[in-house]
């Protein structure tokens, strides 16, 4: 009396046993945005850097990189990126000497149109990105104006 074969003699807490029988969720993608701006001088000959910090240690699914660059002939610039030491990724060129008179560059660079960024791919993304650009002629100057680093993680 009182005793189930299929459940003994205790109660059933519905709503645990509905939990319990819940399938696990995979862990949901996260869009992680970092930005550095500050008015970097480019000037003729030189290379300027303007650092961005990224804190997030989760593996990058998804990575796009958006530089705001003002000069006045970015047929004159070389611009890459660089990546924390741990990552292992060796700098990566976003553009070469590309565009001749034209004035600034401003472009979001992904796997894309940039298939290099792909090495990020499943590498930890956390620590000190560096945008690095180089002025290779002389008489036309400009400044970086920003970076941000969009990644999926």
């Amino acid at each position: 009396a009182g005793r189930s074969p299929h459940y003994g003699y205790g109660r059933l807490n519905a709503r645990k046993a509905v939990e319990l029988a819940m399938p696990t969720q995979p862990p949901q993608d996260r869009t992680v945005t970092v930005t550095a701006r500050k008015d970097v001088a480019i000037r003729d000959l030189r290379s300027a850097s303007l650092p961005v910090d990224v804190a997030e240690a989760a593996p990058v699914k998804k990575v796009a990189v958006e530089v705001d660059i003002e000069h006045t002939y970015i047929g004159d610039l070389n611009v890459s990126l660089t990546f924390p030491p741990a990552s292992g990724v060796k700098p990566i060129v976003l553009h070469a000497n590309a565009g001749g008179g034209a004035d600034n560059l401003r472009v979001k660079y992904d796997t894309v149109n940039t298939p290099a960024l792909a090495a990020l791919i499943g590498k930890k993304a956390n620590g000190r990105w560096t945008l690095v650009v180089k002025d290779t002629a002389k008489f036309d100057t400009g400044r970086i104006r920003a970076i941000t680093v969009q990644l999926t993680v």
